[in-house]
């Protein structure tokens, strides 16, 4: 079976306003791949994500994601491009005051779902995947820390993404909850096929998960 370029990065440059961080970068990734992205802070990791999902200058070679080439975007396309990806952020990026299914709903009226019954089963299914069912209606401010990093990661994967990027999502949580998280993430890349780019600094994660792994630094790319 072939599989799927999701990833297809060949000689780029990658830039943070106008300041090179990255520089003649070859990097592929396939479906249902797990990748950890690694590197000290200020290394380059963030400004790849971020090129990834078309919010940083990337130039020179080839660079296609989701079979998308990122030297074509602009804003009209970029939105399609984003629906094919689940982005999952250190800081939650949540309606603290909404419930649950409110987050969630919310995603979905925004990328264009209008029937309400299937609404519901979705919801019903990424809170079942990321062990959430029961807090459905609570709000988000009296969930956990865990939990609701759970919740960012059940939002990313309601459009069932090609491609989730994951930029430091234990950043903030404790061992326990750290460990949940990186188990449920691997879990759910296999469970939907999707292409997973983890950027951490945490080496204990890889050292009692390990996964393909690629190090920034040094303004290049390298895998270990």
């Amino acid at each position: 079976m072939t599989l799927k370029k999701i990833i297809e990065l060949e000689g780029v440059n990658i830039y943070n306003g106008d300041k090179l961080i990255l520089e003649h970068i070859d990097f592929d990734l396939v479906d249902a791949e797990f990748c950890y992205l690694i590197g000290n802070s200020g290394s380059g990791k963030s400004s790849l994500c971020r090129a990834l999902y078309g919010d940083a200058r990337i130039e020179s070679g080839t660079a296609k994601v989701c079979e998308t080439n990122i030297f074509d975007l602009n804003r009209k396309n970029l939105p399609s491009l984003r629906r094919k990806m689940g982005i999952i952020f250190q800081d939650f990026h949540l309606f603290n005051g909404w419930t649950v299914e409110e987050n969630l709903d919310y995603v979905l009226q925004a990328t264009g779902w209008d029937d309400s019954t299937k609404m519901k089963h979705k919801i019903e299914e990424v809170l079942s995947n990321v062990h959430l069912t029961s807090k459905l209606h609570e709000k988000v401010h009296d969930l956990s820390g865990g939990e609701q990093q759970r919740l960012v990661i059940a939002r990313a994967i309601l459009n069932e993404p090609e491609l989730i990027i994951a930029d430091e999502p234990t950043g903030n949580l404790d061992e326990e909850s750290s460990d949940e998280i990186i188990q449920l993430i691997k879990k759910l890349t296999s469970i939907y096929k999707t292409a997973t780019v983890f950027a951490t600094h945490d080496r204990r994660l890889l050292e009692k998960y390990p996964a393909r792994t690629v190090l920034c630094a040094d303004n290049s790319l390298r895998e270990l």
